[in-house]
């Protein structure tokens, strides 16, 4: 039974690994001899330098004249505070998604300006900045409270950009409607995920001023004032500040900060001391520490405060934390205290159902497994159909060509993402395609999908064929199979899965010959530069220039090289090797041996990495569904998941 495969990039300092072997078949690169395989990839690279890159079709001059717009109509804007061109878009452009940009830049033009009238014309596309600003003016003070904690999250995010935020939160401030405590708490969320810089950002909207130097002290000597047999905590600012020690402390000595702050907090305020010991024990969680699940403990779930201790990602590393204790208990209770979108994730819904199995309620897993079956195949939809002993829907759900020429000719958003995509301005495309599926029903953006597809443009393709299912569900559209032939025969070659290196490849590139990442990883199977280089060296190529990376023969020899060579380094482990090429073999090495003794599903539901995390579940599932579409026999994932490291 054929088993895995993995590629070789990074976006972490190091490289990225490999694949799994055949179950009962030796594998090809076993029986050929160093120097063999040496000269082989040197044949098959320089036959494959010929390869030319696929062209995007040329842009759609037409379909790109509302961003153009937009863009000159933002500038006109900011420097001549002159809105009739934006007035004009927001009235009358073809595209929805330029009419919904248009009046967000207007209300918040106008909300900075405090002209009402002009902004209530605007008001639904408001930021949240914008409707604070407005609601201090127009709204009594029991209605403001409740848009400061978005408006305060808005600021954060954009930073010193955000001049209408500042005057809308200073305001708040002044007048009593944002509280020190509320700043304050998002200040320590702001710590936790190391973004101290976009902290100090918030100071000055204190009633009790602290300064840069305070807080910047507070970072920098945190270890060693945690470190310390006393502290002085006379004052409010002095005890924020302490929490922002132990806070910073917990990012390298979880043990440490913990320690020294159940010695330090003693009659601190609830909400203080409750945050930080949330903070502190999802610190610990992320390095699988066992102690971990206490140091939650002592933050009460749900403790009625204005500003609860747990935010979603804290309450999501509780979960992980229990599960590594194989607490079923606190799994069943910490999950049933999340809300809204959180409580509805797949992720959640899947260990929910296993902890009431667990805790001895049979009727009601199966129940939730079913509904979670029906409802996703995605990594927990496969698991959960695994379980309950069914086969996955067949997902033969047909895009109309008719309504896709239409879409693409007809829809103004639709043409503007494709010309975006086009262009090369990707990130722009992809928001757009975003805004335009949220507003259309799933065999609507199954055909936008298949216009995407004719188009070149896979990635908002498979996006969009995903966004449909499962109402419409098209296998074939949400898994393609470019470069089949090149694909298939190199995995072949090197002994490689093909469903697992499609996989693989979905999940980075979606098969854009030439993605570069942020970290620099390129081509379809994203390899780094260095790590190319590495390869082409130990296997005695000369001929490597980074040039020809993106090339696709070149990129996916060079891949489906390396992706052998870590599958033989990392015994053939689909879980480390997929762990691996996402972060480093250390770093996958580092995690299995932190995870001795722990069920292999709970070890990949507690990776540290969020990337890394969603990107194993991904490649997995990805593999189930590309081994139906290619007519491979796959491992089933609960084979995969099953026994301990």
């Amino acid at each position: 039974m054929a088993i895995m495969c993995c590629s070789a990039k990074t976006n972490r300092p190091t490289e990225r690994p490999a694949a799994e072997k055949s179950g009962g078949v030796r594998m090809l690169s076993l029986l050929l001899m160093p120097s063999i395989r040496t000269c082989l990839l040197a044949v098959l690279i320089a036959a494959g330098m010929a390869a030319a890159v696929p062209a995007w079709p040329a842009a759609d001059d037409a379909a790109l004249a509302p961003w153009r717009e937009l863009e000159a109509a933002r500038q006109a804007l900011k420097s001549a505070q002159n809105p009739g061109q934006m007035e004009r878009l927001g009235r009358s452009s073809p595209s929805h998604w330029i009419r919904q940009q248009a009046s967000r830049q207007l209300a918040s033009h106008y909300a900075g300006a405090q002209q009402w009238k002009s902004y209530q014309a605007h008001s639904q596309a408001a930021s949240p900045c914008a409707q604070l600003r407005f609601a201090l003016a127009t709204m009594p003070d029991f209605q403001i409270r409740s848009l400061t904690g978005a408006a305060l999250e808005q600021y954060a995010t954009q930073g010193a950009a955000a001049g209408l935020c500042k005057r809308a939160l200073a305001e708040a401030a002044a007048t009593g409607l944002l509280s020190d405590s509320q700043i304050w708490h998002r200040i320590r969320i702001l710590i936790g995920s190391r973004k101290s810089r976009r902290a100090r950002l918030l100071l000055p909207l204190l009633s009790d001023p602290v300064s840069n130097n305070q807080l910047h002290r507070a970072v920098q000597r945190a270890t060693a004032t945690m470190r310390a047999n006393r502290v002085d905590t006379g004052s409010r600012i002095k005890r924020e500040l302490l929490g922002v020690s132990a806070i910073v402390a917990a990012h390298a000595r979880p043990a440490l900060a913990a320690e020294r702050w159940q010695v330090h907090s003693k009659g601190f305020e609830p909400h203080i001391r409750n945050q930080v010991w949330a903070l502190i024990g999802r610190e610990g969680a992320l390095d699988h520490l066992p102690q971990a699940l206490e140091w939650f403990r002592n933050a009460p779930l749900d403790d009625g405060d204005l500003t609860p201790a747990y935010g979603p990602l804290d309450l999501a590393w509780r979960v992980r934390a229990a599960l590594r204790n194989e607490d079923w208990r606190e799994v069943k209770t910490t999950i049933e205290t999340m809300r809204g979108e959180q409580r509805q994730l797949s992720a959640w819904l899947y260990w929910h159902a296993l902890a009431l199995g667990r805790l001895g309620d049979s009727y009601r897993m199966q129940r939730e497994l079913e509904k979670l079956a029906d409802d996703h195949d995605d990594y927990y939809g496969i698991l959960a159909s695994e379980q309950l002993g069914r086969k996955l829907p067949p997902g033969n759900a047909i895009a109309s060509r008719k309504r896709a020429d239409r879409l693409s000719r007809d829809d103004a958003d639709v043409r503007l993402a494709l010309a975006l995509a086009g262009s090369g301005r990707e990130a722009q495309a992809r928001r757009v395609w975003k805004h335009w599926m949220l507003r259309n029903d799933s065999h609507t953006i199954l055909a936008a999908s298949e216009a995407a597809r004719a188009a070149g443009w896979l990635l908002g393709s498979i996006n969009a064929a995903d966004r449909a299912a499962p109402a419409a569900n098209s296998l074939a559209l949400r898994y393609p199979t470019p470069h089949r032939a090149l694909i298939i025969d190199y995995c072949q070659r090197f002994a490689l899965s093909a469903a697992y290196v499609y996989g693989l490849i979905r999940q980075e590139s979606r098969f854009n010959t030439n993605a570069v990442s942020s970290a620099g990883a390129r081509g379809m199977m994203q390899i780094m530069p260095a790590t190319a280089r590495r390869i082409a060296r130990s296997h005695r190529y000369t001929r490597y220039r980074l040039a020809r990376l993106t090339l696709p023969r070149t990129n996916v020899i060079l891949g489906t090289t390396y992706l052998r060579d870590l599958a033989d380094s990392l015994d053939n482990d689909a879980i480390l090797i997929a762990a691996a090429y996402n972060a480093g073999p250390s770093r996958a090495r580092k995690w299995a041996k932190a995870s001795r003794g722990v069920s292999r599903a709970i070890m990949v539901e507690t990776i540290p990495f969020t990337e890394t995390r969603i990107y194993v579940k991904s490649l997995l599932a990805n593999q189930i569904h590309y081994g139906r579409i290619l007519r491979q026999e796959t491992r089933p994932l609960l084979e995969t998941l099953a026994g301990k490291f």
